[in-house]
């Protein structure tokens, strides 16, 4: 009997200290803050090559899927105009597909690519989410080139001013340029080096996409 209960007695104690480490140990976990994200992408349709822009779109679901369903986007077309085609959950893709479908054909007698005013659009829309309480990032597929009228473009030498102003409001603000040719990303990137840190700054074109926008979406934590 007392053999018996000393038995019981140690087998308690080690309970207890198990159970005292565990406690301790899993109070020291900290489960990773979520923080929702708010996607604008801005997919250039002024390009006649159909083969590119499949692609462009098959990179916008990639990074689609990967979102939370918490997480929100909108995609913007851009020719001689610049129109959004999706406001809804990322997650839906079938509603995507179908926007492209209906809203992404390359139009011959469009003669521009209104990159400047799109840009406008996703930095206003980024500004709301920021206020919604998402972390902002604006996703430009394109070649970036200006064409058509000239106050729809990205005036290269006031961005650097007007993306500093804007990151003022949205200091974790992302941007991703794709698909773009490797001297224009260059460009780009030295004019922008001084307002966005490598890490919420991403630029690939077509043969280093897979990898940059893997890079993206490791950085939003998804």
């Amino acid at each position: 009997m007392f053999r018996r209960t000393c038995t019981l007695g140690i087998i308690l104690v080690i309970a207890v200290f198990l159970i005292k480490n565990l406690v301790v140990f899993l109070s020291g976990i900290h489960l990773a803050e979520f923080n929702p994200s708010g996607i604008v992408f801005i997919l250039d349709i002024s390009n006649p090559d159909k083969e590119i822009l499949e692609k462009e779109e098959k990179t916008i679901l990639k990074i689609c899927k990967s979102l939370d369903f918490e997480d929100k986007s909108k995609i913007y077309v851009v020719n001689d105009n610049a129109v959004m085609i999706y406001n809804e959950a990322p997650n839906k893709k079938a509603a995507i597909k179908k926007a492209f479908e209906e809203h992404s054909r390359f139009d011959a007698n469009s003669q521009g690519a209104a990159y400047g005013m799109a840009l406008k659009k996703a930095v206003e829309d980024s500004l709301t989410m920021k206020k919604q309480g998402f972390r902002p990032s604006i996703v430009i597929l394109g070649s970036l080139e200006n064409k058509g009228a000239l106050e729809r473009q990205i005036n290269w030498d006031k961005l650097p001013q007007n993306m500093g102003n804007a990151v003022k409001y949205m200091p974790d603000l992302s941007l991703v340029l794709l698909y773009a040719p490797p001297k224009k990303l260059e460009s780009s990137r030295e004019k922008l080096k001084n307002v966005l840190p490598d890490e919420q700054l991403f630029t690939a074109s077509e043969e280093n996409v897979d990898i940059t926008v893997e890079r993206f979406i490791q950085s939003i934590g998804r």
